[in-house]
């Protein structure tokens, strides 16, 4: 049975953003993760930025920070998942908008599917692999992150990109999560990652977020742990555990 290894991660949090590089504030004159700026998550320049809609940014900006220690995430056996409870209900919204104005806009109409944040991710670095998107339903960023650890445990893919998005409603505000998974470790920080999740038929969108935050946290500070997930919309578990590297002394 072959092991999957956490090699990144990237959390766009009411609080600020949390990566493998540590925890970050918001700038003053921002309120949130719906107003990441394009510099905090990637250091190169992306013009198409401040023009993606809400749900392709924050899924951009959650992919660029659990893949800003990587050399080449992209290739043929390079997948992504995706899970966007929300799906483009925001942008739908926008996009009506603008045929209210008069002046369709065909951008926005572009990103009307719940499977647009993906295109920009995927041509910024060259992932050509497996593509699946969930969008609604139960706990569909769990399912995601399920189907990301399955495509490389499989061996269907040697790496995976899991992404959670929400864009903000009168409920939760917006919050962006991501998970790059692999069949090698790349350092020896590198966490293992094993998983034996059921979905419900409840209703847990809401606990998704406090899910994936406690996990981005367990990430960050490399804390080996098993969590025990027994609530609504989902049940199993997830485990964490330390990559343990022998080192050997050659002597001539």
């Amino acid at each position: 049975m072959n092991t999957v290894y956490i090699e990144g991660f990237g959390v766009l949090h009411t609080r600020g953003i949390y990566s493998g590089k540590g925890f970050r504030q918001w700038d003053c004159d921002q309120s949130g993760a719906e107003d990441v700026k394009r510099a905090q998550v990637l250091s190169e320049p992306l013009p198409a930025f401040g023009r993606l809609p809400l749900p392709d940014r924050l899924a951009f900006s959650a992919a660029s920070l659990a893949l800003c220690e990587q050399e080449e995430p992209g290739g043929d056996r390079s997948a992504i998942c995706l899970g966007i409870p929300n799906g483009s209900f925001i942008t739908d919204i926008d996009f009506l908008q603008s045929v209210r104005n008069g002046f369709p806009s065909p951008s926005l109409f572009s990103a009307t599917l719940p499977s647009s944040p993906v295109a920009e991710i995927a041509i910024h670095y060259k992932f050509k692999g497996p593509c699946r998107v969930i969008s609604g339903g139960n706990s569909p960023s769990m399912a995601a992150l399920d189907s990301a650890w399955y495509f490389v445990k499989s061996g269907k893919a040697e790496k995976a990109l899991s992404i959670g998005v929400w864009t903000p409603d009168y409920i939760r505000p917006a919050f962006a999560f991501a998970l790059f998974l692999s069949s090698t470790p790349s350092s020896h920080r590198s966490l293992s990652l094993e998983m034996d999740l059921k979905i419900d038929g409840v209703d847990g969108i809401e606990l998704e977020q406090d899910l994936f935050m406690h996990l981005a946290e367990l990430i960050m500070y490399s804390q080996p742990v098993s969590i025990s997930v027994n609530r609504k919309g989902f049940r199993g578990y997830i485990c964490l555990e330390e990559q343990r590297r022998e080192v050997y002394e050659h002597v001539n």
